[in-house]
């Protein structure tokens, strides 16, 4: 274990937590103590004499920071369509031709959810892309 508390230098108006009746007597009764492999997240400890807690312990204000956990993301493929493709006249036709199937088969009452309709319209145009390049 480690005494916090004490490791920090600070004059002796920030170090004392505790005034007996008499106000004659400072101590150090309060402290703060953390595992040996956690110490190097606390910063700062200190008193606080300002706030009043209705007690002859000061407050004791301790600083910590915190070192957040990095997970590995998942990497998405992102599937690239070849446009040059599209540059020749038989594939922009058979391409503009099943887009225009595609889009004839879809019912006109479902077109009432948006995320629905964005998923109908994605599948028609990755499906019709494939054809279209397979040919």
């Amino acid at each position: 274990m480690f005494i916090a508390s004490t490791f920090f230098q600070h004059k002796n108006i920030h170090k004392v937590t505790c005034i007996s009746p008499d106000t004659l007597r400072l101590n150090q009764i309060d402290h703060v103590l953390v595992s040996n492999n956690k110490k190097e997240m606390i910063q700062d400890v200190r008193t606080l004499r300002g706030p009043n807690c209705d007690s002859d312990h000061f407050l004791v204000k301790v600083i910590v920071k915190q070192k957040l956990i990095t997970t590995q993301k998942e990497t998405v493929k992102i599937l690239r369509w070849d446009n040059s493709n599209l540059q020749s006249p038989e594939k922009l036709r058979a391409y503009n031709k099943r887009m225009n199937e595609r889009f004839e088969n879809q019912n006109q009452k479902d077109m009432e959810n948006v995320e629905q309709d964005w998923k109908n319209i994605k599948a028609a145009l990755l499906e019709a892309a494939k054809e279209t390049t397979q040919m």
